[in-house]
């Protein structure tokens, strides 16, 4: 992208906004029924949450450099403990 001074500007940052934005609406979605879900997953719909936030803001967005794996790690630490696995064959 060009901006007036003839410079390319990165997209990155308008892209990180709508990753943010995008992220929230699917946490906002996710703890909608917050009384029928397990504790790590209402966990991770805050940690989600808080990961668009941040991610959508400019000053902020340094922050999702440490808060992305840690919200990944909580995910993965809510399917390992069921005992009912769904085979695909």
């Amino acid at each position: 992208m060009r901006g007036n001074s003839g410079r390319v500007r990165p997209a990155l940052p308008g892209a990180l906004r709508v990753f943010g934005v995008i992220d929230m609406v699917l946490a906002v979605m996710l703890l909608r029924d917050a009384d029928n879900l397990p504790v790590t997953l209402k966990m991770f719909g805050i940690a989600n949450l808080l990961f668009g936030i941040s991610q959508a803001s400019v000053i902020l967005s340094f922050a999702t450099v440490i808060m992305y794996p840690i919200a990944t790690l909580m995910l993965a630490v809510h399917f390992p403990g069921k005992p009912n696995l769904i085979e695909i064959v």
